[in-house]
């Protein structure tokens, strides 16, 4: 009996074991010829995506060109960019034409696999010299989102994103976050550290902005084109700062090293639409609230879950600052909306009646939805604890 139940598993066994080796064989054969034809596809597409270019000659890339962005040419007309974006079922890899403008003059595919319908409504029209992509620069780059084929669209937009940055980037230019990155490094005499911006959770006059090293080491405040690094004791550490500026930026680094948060009460009535509400002494507050997005809509993608976004909103009603805490939302799609500044930042300064304003991220519309939808449920409970003096 026993030998009996033992024969199915060897053998079993042995049919896997073959068909392994037999696929690993089959892709060391075939690997090599699909590499050789999208190489192919890559050189034939050079004359096509910059019909005004030639002599191209291949640039070298360094860790300042975007990850998506593979490989890179430049010519007598222009440049050409070999990009990767994320579709709906893998890597779009598209063949991207700059003049010397900046401007996009054609874009070809080298390699998808994307399904024939969502292929289809979408390449038909982002492909091509004449697709919707051409004429456009990266200061006025839009995506191009078709409806119902929103992953695919996406993938092909942020490969065409990357290769406009790395034009930028090719012509000893900078993207902006580059540049903001490396103003505050040169701020604070530091080099390669990460900033990032402050939560704020109070109003700083003449102050733009305020941002902090991964590890803490100090702070830089922006005042309109000037960045002014301050040490973690108060000293100002950027030469050249005039007095005015000086005074602005001691009275902002007092008043956010001194700020503090004091649990509040959640409204009657928001218990499941806030999950936290905090207040500072200056009366300014702190919710992290909740929003339905895409996760909770969506049809191809159901989370079940909520957006958690932190939203502070100072004395007088306006928004200081906002940021998502937690989201289940589709990474390459709603997630990379919520990670966006031109989004999330576009909130700052809004009031209750004017922060629905905000223009949402194409094809991330639910998403956006649910962000606003969070920030909705905060002006609520601020309204509450406002009118009933909330921070008892």
């Amino acid at each position: 009996m026993k030998k009996s139940n033992l024969m199915p598993t060897i053998v079993l066994g042995c049919i896997c074991l073959i068909a392994a080796l037999l696929l690993s064989v089959i892709n060391t054969f075939t690997s090599p010829r699909i590499l050789a034809e999208e190489n192919k596809k890559a050189q034939e597409a050079l004359a096509k995506v910059l019909p005004e270019g030639s002599d191209f000659q291949s640039i070298t890339l360094n860790d300042r060109y975007p990850k998506a962005v593979t490989e890179a040419y430049s010519a007598k007309g222009g440049y050409v960019f070999r990009a990767v974006g994320k579709g709906r079922n893998g890597d779009i890899i598209v063949m991207v034409g700059i003049d010397t403008d900046g401007k996009i003059t054609g874009t070809e595919i080298i390699s998808e696999g994307e399904s024939k319908g969502y292929k289809e409504r979408v390449f038909n029209v982002v492909l091509g010299n004449e697709g919707k992509y051409t004429g456009q620069t990266l200061d006025s780059f839009e995506p191009v989102i078709v409806a119902k084929s929103t992953l695919t669209s996406n993938g092909f937009a942020n490969a065409v994103k990357a290769a406009l940055e790395a034009f930028l980037i090719a012509n000893d230019g900078s993207t902006p976050e580059q540049t903001l990155q490396n103003n505050c490094n040169a701020a604070l005499g530091t080099e390669n550290k990460k900033f990032t911006s402050w939560f704020a959770t109070e109003v700083l006059d003449g102050i733009d902005g305020v941002y902090i090293p991964e590890d803490k080491s100090g702070y830089v405040f922006v005042a309109g084109e000037s960045f002014i690094g301050v040490s973690t004791s108060g000293d100002i550490i950027t030469e050249g700062v005039n007095d005015d500026l000086r005074t602005k930026t001691d009275e902002a680094f007092t008043l956010i090293t001194s700020s503090t948060l004091t649990d509040t009460y959640v409204p009657e009535g928001l218990e499941d639409k806030i999950v936290s509400a905090q207040v500072t002494e200056t009366g300014n507050y702190v919710f992290v609230a909740y929003g339905d997005g895409y996760g909770i809509f969506g049809g191809y993608h159901n989370s079940g879950e909520s957006l958690k976004v932190k939203i502070s909103i100072s004395a007088d009603g306006k928004i200081l600052s906002t940021k998502t805490e937690y989201h289940s939302e589709t990474e390459n799609i709603g997630g990379a909306a919520l990670e966006n500044p031109d989004f999330y930042e576009s909130f700052n300064g809004k009031d209750s009646t004017s922060f629905s304003d905000v223009q949402s991220v194409s094809g991330a519309t639910l998403t956006c939805n649910g962000y606003k939808e969070a920030i909705e449920n905060a002006f609520k409970a601020f309204e509450l604890l406002t009118a009933e003096g909330g921070n008892e």
